[in-house]
């Protein structure tokens, strides 16, 4: 028994009105416009977002001039407009002293954001100074001197002399000497009359002192031999063979007036009176 089929019609295409279409169509063309409205809103929104954002930055200053000022007064200088300082470079130089801003970064008088670095050029000061003229001047005085020529004090060291206690007497390097910047300076100073010398209680004046010898380039043993000659009688009280550069040290005494006599290989090579 064969089963029958229904065959089903295909339903019919509904048709618009002319009128539909059109409100159909104005219905989206309105869903556009709404749309890009929303978007253009947004552009907007993000746009005064980042004007504002913008608008909140550093402020703009005039950089100060710090030329010529000390490194402590330009960082003060920058800071009250805020800005920052920083040391970057030394030079030498003739004109400016030590310590004292030679150049600068940016330069005075531009327009910068706060916070900004400024670079800092220092002076460092002369790099060949002249030796100052030091005798007749007290020991204070001329380590004053010496300290504000840019050179540094080296050995003092004091002998009797007829003159006031403390007074330069001579002074290495010469005055007028041009030397390297921080060079040291020695010098003799008077110690007074009595410097060095000691009266016994039988009315006798002996008078200390330190002896350096430096045994000179020759052969590999030397005889050294140091003897004292107070005129009545001779003391030897070095005698001994030493090899080339070998520094001697002796503290030796004697009567004022007394001779100290240096010979190497039985030669005499030097000669001084203790006073």
């Amino acid at each position: 028994m064969k089963t029958a089929v229904r065959r089903v019609r295909p339903t019919k295409k509904l048709r618009l009105t002319p009128e539909a279409r059109r409100e159909r169509l104005r219905g989206w063309w309105r869903g556009v416009a709404l749309t890009v409205v929303v978007l253009a809103l947004i552009v907007v929104a993000l746009m005064t977002g980042l004007i504002v954002a913008l608008g909140q930055g550093p402020a703009e200053v005039i950089v100060p001039k710090v030329v010529g000022q000390t490194h402590e007064q330009a960082l003060d200088t920058l800071h009250a407009v805020g800005l920052e300082g920083k040391q970057m470079a030394e030079i030498h130089s003739n004109s400016i002293e030590v310590g004292v801003v030679v150049r600068q970064r940016p330069d005075p008088q531009m327009l910068v954001k706060q916070g900004r670095l400024v670079e800092l050029t220092i002076s460092r000061g002369p790099k060949s100074v002249k030796v100052p003229s030091l005798v007749g001047k007290s020991v204070s005085e001329a380590q004053d001197f010496i300290e504000k020529s840019y050179l540094k004090v080296g050995k003092i060291s004091r002998v009797a002399s007829g003159d006031p206690i403390d007074t330069v007497l001579l002074q290495t390097p010469s005055a007028g000497q041009v030397v390297s910047r921080d060079s040291e300076v020695r010098l003799q100073v008077s110690g007074g009359e009595n410097y060095g010398a000691w009266t016994t209680p039988g009315g006798r004046r002996w008078v200390f002192k330190n002896l350096k010898v430096v045994v000179p380039v020759g052969k590999e043993l030397q005889s050294l031999r140091v003897v004292l000659d107070d005129g009545d009688e001779e003391e030897t009280v070095l005698d001994e063979l030493r090899r080339p550069g070998e520094v001697v040290t002796l503290d030796i005494r004697g009567r004022r007036g007394t001779q100290v006599k240096i010979h190497l290989e039985e030669k005499k090579v030097f000669q001084q009176e203790l006073r």
